[in-house]
């Protein structure tokens, strides 16, 4: 996201740039030169603005069931992008339902949350994931 940002901000800065670059043949060289330099000069200011951005987050949740033993779901990011934080909730307050994981995959793509159900019956959990959009 940074990126398509930063190349926007240089193709704007170069295209007007090169509008207010243009001179007549009799201009004075130095004087190009200063002007060529002050523009980069104002790039690299722009790509230290740009990169002083917080990174996009984002946050996904969804309910998924956990019979009677262990088992685990897992909440994935988009395609590319990392996990930061996470959780869950439980949809039932009966005994027996032991959270043996809570955490970022292995990966760091999504949110783990492995349960020992011995309640008797199937209960369900939300999960939480937060996200950082690391996308191009």
């Amino acid at each position: 996201m940074k990126n398509r940002l930063y190349a926007s901000v240089v193709i704007m800065v170069v295209a007007l740039g090169a509008i207010s670059i243009a001179a007549p043949a009799s201009a004075d060289p130095p004087a190009l030169e200063d002007r060529i330099m002050a523009l980069e000069a104002q790039v690299a200011a722009l790509q230290d603005q740009v990169n002083a951005l917080p990174p996009a987050l984002y946050s996904k949740n969804e309910s998924f069931s956990y019979p009677v033993g262990q088992s685990s779901n897992t909440l994935l990011c988009n395609s590319g992008d990392k996990a930061t934080g996470g959780g869950y909730r439980l949809h039932s307050s009966v005994h027996g339902i032991d959270v043996l994981e809570n955490n970022q995959t292995l990966s760091l793509s999504g949110w783990l949350l492995l349960i020992n159900n011995t309640a008797g019956s199937a209960t369900s959990a939300e999960i939480f994931v937060v996200c950082r959009d690391d996308a191009p």
